[in-house]
């Protein structure tokens, strides 16, 4: 077979022909030439007095001639710049070289080891396996096959109960949209078996010869996503056919769902994002009538069911304990819990995974990570520190295994897997790493600065040895701070590149993210969002003061919810930043919304359906607080043509937006990655390419005379 090299961050070596030629393009001269959009005003009132302005809603029609036509002029003239910078700072050669590393990075499912990999430079994920970690893998699935002129990304996975069965879901051109097919693992045929229209939800629960999975109402393009619907699928039967499980007409419901381990319960959890109220339900199958039964309901704390042991569940959750612990759950008396491990107070539950007879915990305490394991009375047999700014991930095993399989990476390291014994807790290092740079001259500081208000706030600083504290390194700062997620470490050849450069890199722990527990990410929630920003331009304020950089050597990026960050960022402060790469952002915080699931997402930003939420949303929404007389740092605003999370019409208005201003000198530049989605590039070439262009721009705007 053809060698497989893994894809969890989708890097491959480029045509030697290409590095050639960037390596002798020599330096050129950088031109910007400002693109002028035409101006339709629509005019929108709330709450019957205030009217707001809208130069470029026509924009909002993504699919329109006119729109698609805009976008590729848009896109013709960033390349054109790119291009130039790119060559100028090498950068598509290096982090190319930077990426080309080899590790293994299993998972293990029921009896299989499984590794998602790419053959081929212009292609996708492919799923390998094997059935014992000595062998060589197999190629299990080959999405890349499935069509000739849709880009298709391999998602979730799951195992049946015997390990017999595999379900596997794909999406075309990086939306969210799902399909899902089935294959004998041992024999590599596939099912008759095909669904369509799922919605990153996740993998398909098993439960005998068949499954649970979700899907939803159809919606337009960009348009409010449907109500979602909790169905069983039996193995070989049209999706048609299919039983309902659970349903609401409320769109605004979602739902998440676990099959225990013995198979004996489904629970599934009703989540309302608007109002943030949980209701649990399950089925026992060992019951005489087995029926949808009521667990808990109408709670605003998380719970999120791991499992059962006999008749009572494990559960972890945020009730009385804001950093997370891990109670027993009585169906007959669902309201009293008993607690088995409690809360930390100096340490975030992150992830926890049960097996037979063992508790697996992730923690994260400031800038480090832990793993501890108890037993089912709580008692904790080991606790397992490993290196700052480096983050766990890939927990997995079978349930009555002894082996544990976890990997722990950094910035500038890809992903180291362990092999650990739960009953021994001997470790052995499951494959060797390489890397084709000297990651040991790359120093990592963990520290913190104070906030507007003096709260102190983590930051992971990362540079080359011997830096010197002067005020001259280019520096970059990025964050994330939403949705009480806790951003961990992942590797980044870009990085690398930058601190290779002698660049520093930052990234902040800001409020409104889960770093620190639910109060942490309440202050920068809701009504208080503005802190995000506040601790983002803090940061930014931090590091030109203790002279790790000077403010026309800072850039900024973020994406998703760190792409609204640091656009708020740059335009309410945009004397600290000489360049900022906001990523699949939301712009316009009046119009989120009205388009895919923005509707669901107002517990995090607010709505302007009532009046206090409208004036904050307009005090930070990027769009809306642009300036005429204000020339913003350089930009370069990144998105995906067929991100249904965050559509690409917030990018859109925002570049013509800032680009349509007579203040504006220096370059805003508008890059649109076709056929992706919301994580943007799905082949190797074109992920480096996109990391090449982003930190090409970066350093050539950083070098680049006032």
């Amino acid at each position: 077979m053809q060698k497989l090299f893994p894809a969890a961050f989708l890097k491959f070596s480029l045509l030697i022909t290409a590095h050639i030629v960037i390596l002798f393009n020599g330096v050129n001269a950088q031109e910007y030439e400002p693109l002028v959009t035409r101006k339709e005003i629509v005019k929108d009132t709330f709450f019957g007095k205030y009217v707001i302005e809208d130069d470029f809603r026509w924009l909002e029609n993504t699919e329109s001639e006119e729109v698609m036509l805009w976008k590729d002029i848009q896109n013709k003239a960033a390349r054109k710049y790119l291009f130039k910078a790119s060559n100028n700072q090498n950068s598509t050669y290096f982090i190319d070289r930077y990426a080309y590393t080899k590790y293994d990075f299993p998972v293990k499912k029921g009896k299989y080891y499984f590794n998602k990999g790419v053959l081929g430079s212009n292609g996708t994920s492919v799923l390998a396996v094997k059935s014992d970690y000595k062998y060589k893998s197999t190629i299990l699935v080959d999405p890349n096959a499935f069509s000739i002129k849709d880009l298709i990304t391999l998602k979730g996975y799951s195992v049946s109960g015997n390990s017999d069965l595999l379900a596997y879901s794909f999406s075309r051109n990086g939306s969210d949209h799902e399909e899902l097919k089935v294959i004998s693992i041992s024999s590599g045929f596939h099912k008759k078996d095909h669904l369509h229209n799922l919605l990153n939800e996740g993998e398909v629960q098993w439960k005998g010869d068949g499954f649970f999975y979700s899907r939803f109402s159809e919606s337009d393009n960009f348009g409010p996503t449907g109500s979602q619907q909790v169905y069983f699928h039996k193995i070989g039967q049209d999706q048609s056919s299919d039983s309902l499980i659970f349903a609401r007409e409320n769109p605004d419901a979602r739902f998440s769902y676990i099959t225990t381990f013995d198979e004996r319960f489904f629970v599934i959890t009703e989540y309302k994002p608007i109002t943030n109220k949980k209701n649990i339900y399950y089925i026992d199958y060992k019951a005489e009538k087995p029926v949808l039964l009521p667990l808990i309901t109408n709670q605003d704390c998380k719970i999120n069911i791991l499992n059962n042991h006999g008749d009572k569940f494990f559960a972890t959750t945020d009730f009385n304990a804001k950093n997370g612990s891990i109670v027993e759950i009585d169906p007959a008396n669902p309201y009293i819990w008993k607690s088995i491990v409690p809360e930390f107070t100096d340490a975030v539950l992150v992830q926890t995974f049960i097996q037979s007879d063992r508790i697996v915990a992730l923690y994260k305490s400031d800038s480090r990570h832990f793993l501890a394991i108890y037993n089912y009375d709580g008692e904790l047999l080991i606790n397992i520190k490993l290196p700052v700014a480096a983050s766990v991930g890939g927990l997995s095993a079978g349930f009555d295994d002894d082996e544990l399989l976890y990997n722990y990476t950094s910035y500038t390291l890809p992903p180291i897997v362990f092999r650990l014994n739960t009953r021994t807790f001997e470790q052995k290092l499951f494959d060797q790493t390489t890397v084709t740079f000297d990651y040991e001259s790359i120093e990592y500081k963990a520290i913190e600065y104070p906030g507007k208000d003096s709260v102190m706030i983590p930051m992971i600083l990362v540079y080359s040895k011997g830096m010197k504290q002067d005020g001259n390194n280019p520096a970059l700062l990025k964050a994330y701070g939403g949705y009480g997620i806790t951003e961990s470490p992942h590797f980044d050849p870009g990085i690398v590149y930058f601190v290779k450069q002698g660049g520093v890199f930052a990234f902040a722990n800001i409020r409104g993210g889960g770093e620190k527990g639910e109060e942490w990410a309440e202050m920068g929630r809701g009504e208080n969002k503005q802190t995000c920003f506040d601790d983002f331009i803090a940061a930014a304020e931090y590091l030109i003061k203790e002279r790790y950089t000077r403010a026309d050597k800072l850039a900024s990026t973020g994406g998703s919810h760190g792409g609204l960050v640091v656009a708020a960022a740059a335009v309410q402060r945009p004397d600290l930043f000489r360049a900022v790469v906001p990523v699949v952002g939301p712009m316009d915080m009046l119009r989120f919304e009205h388009f895919t699931e923005g509707r669901l997402h107002t517990h995090e930003y607010g709505t302007t359906k009532d009046s206090l939420g409208f004036f904050k949303l307009k005090a930070y929404s990027p769009y809306h607080n642009i300036l005429e007389t204000v020339n913003y740092p350089s930009m370069l605003i990144m998105t995906s043509d067929n991100d249904d999370r965050v559509p690409p019409l917030h990018s859109y208005k925002f570049a013509a937006r800032l680009q349509n201003r007579v203040a504006q000198t220096n370059p805003i530049l508008l890059r649109v990655e076709k056929k992706s989605g919301h994580y943007g590039a799905v082949t190797v070439n074109r992920y480096v390419d996109e990391e090449g262009d982003m930190y090409g721009f970066i350093l050539n705007e950083l070098k680049r005379d006032k």
